[in-house]
């Protein structure tokens, strides 16, 4: 991830807390510069003076599947094995799931995928190259939230841990752990995660933070659909929560690009099965639809399993 950083600084981030909190870890300790942001789903939001220069930019929290784009992400990507040796070969596509090998098909290793968020992965990548973290805090005597509590929220990275996968949890942080090489921060997030008591009030108090006034965060987990106005400028509830995390976590506010370029494509779901897997691994290909990005967002077997997107202009 640091080589692949090194040489491109330009980032895009997704639009909710995992893709922002990512986006400021990586401008503080890297250097990156944001020049866009991504809903996951069917718009990115690319810098007016920067969309030229897309071919170099790395995709953060979201797989993008052209075999030249880079990006950062933790969701299951590989269809199977033999598909995830070859994702592995890619410098360009950095992601736990395929360093680990955890793929779509069979089931139990889809079961056994990363559960946490994209900062998590990203923390403990800088901690294994050495990088100084101690300007991040990740508490506030007298507050009723912690910054942890935020970092954690990221794809419900608390209550998956304690509630509701906790085998699996345990088995990636402790991975995490090891990668990270005995980091501090990933220690401190071990640690506060297995000493709350009750996780579900914890997030239901963070979501109202975020949903509430003034940030009024579209989604429970910190996410906007839209963070532009008709003129193509940062809606201020968005600047406004994007600033609020940097403020609380000691990191520098995000340079954020004032006009963006608008580019559309078209989200969709669909039932994977193996009648697909070949025009897939091979074209990255579905349905005759050339994606974009995609992430396999259910079991094998079920209704829905693979989310992607395609057509952008």
């Amino acid at each position: 991830m640091i080589n692949l950083l090194q040489s491109k600084k330009k980032i895009v981030i997704n639009s909710d807390i995992d893709g922002i909190l990512s986006g400021l870890m990586l401008q503080e300790f890297l250097g990156c510069e944001v020049v866009g942001f991504s809903n996951s789903a069917d718009k990115l939001w690319i810098s007016e003076d920067q969309y030229e220069y897309r071919k170099e930019f790395v995709f953060i929290d979201m797989f993008v599947a052209p075999e030249n784009l880079a990006c950062i992400d933790q969701h299951i990507v590989s269809f199977n094995e033999e598909h995830n040796k070859r994702l592995a070969l890619n410098p360009q596509k950095i992601n736990p799931n395929i360093i680990r090998g955890r793929y779509f098909s069979p089931q139990n290793s889809y079961f056994s995928k990363y559960p946490f968020g994209t900062v998590h992965f990203i923390i403990a990548e800088l901690e294994r190259n050495n990088i100084d973290l101690s300007r991040l805090s990740l508490f506030k005597e007298g507050h009723e939230l912690h910054p942890i509590d935020f970092f954690l929220r990221a794809d419900d990275a608390l209550l998956t841990s304690v509630k509701n996968y906790p085998q699996n949890a345990k088995d990636w942080w402790n991975w995490l752990l090891k990668y990270s090489a005995q980091g501090n921060t990933t220690k401190q997030f071990i640690d506060y995660t297995y000493s709350r008591l009750n996780v579900e009030q914890n997030k239901r108090t963070v979501t109202q933070k975020l949903k509430g006034e003034p940030f009024y965060c579209e989604k429970s987990d910190g996410g906007f659909v839209e963070i532009a106005d008709s003129e193509n400028s940062l809606i201020p509830n968005f600047k406004l929560y994007v600033d609020y995390l940097a403020e609380i976590t000691n990191l520098s506010p995000l340079h954020i690009p004032e006009k963006f370029k608008i580019v559309e494509g078209i989200a969709e779901r669909t039932n994977f099965n193996n009648e697909h897997s070949q025009t897939f691994v091979n074209e990255s290909k579905i349905l005759d639809k050339k994606i974009f990005s995609y992430a396999f967002v259910k079991s094998f077997g079920q209704e829905n399993s693979l989310s992607y997107t395609h057509s952008l202009k």
